[in-house]
């Protein structure tokens, strides 16, 4: 984000509210303990939809995140290393969206 955008935020944003920014088309990375990001909130939130997160949804990857996640990798054969990589985002966003779209379908 560059500084003027952040400026012209600043001024159209009430204080204390909480603003999330979000990168597109950048390269995938590897989500390790410490990263903090968009990719990681969106990990957080889907492995809470999933039932293997059970904390705040922060973009931080803490020791919270790296348990869900190896508990993900054992219940779906993946290698068990406590790090999201590319196959391992993969099935937890596509379980995500099949499980939004059963709520969907439930709530209709």
């Amino acid at each position: 984000m560059k500084n003027s955008d952040a400026k012209e935020l600043y001024e159209m944003v009430p204080h204390g509210t909480k603003v999330l920014i979000v990168q597109k088309n950048i390269p995938f990375r590897v989500l390790k303990s410490g990263d903090i990001g968009s990719d990681v909130l969106m990990v957080q939130k889907a492995l809470k939809k999933l039932g293997y997160f059970h904390d705040w949804e922060s973009g931080k990857f803490g020791d919270n995140l790296k348990k869900s996640v190896i508990k993900f990798q054992k219940e779906h054969n993946f290698k068990v290393t406590g790090t999201v990589n590319k196959a391992v985002y993969d099935k937890i966003i596509q379980l995500y969206k099949e499980k939004l779209e059963e709520e969907q379908i439930e709530f209709e």
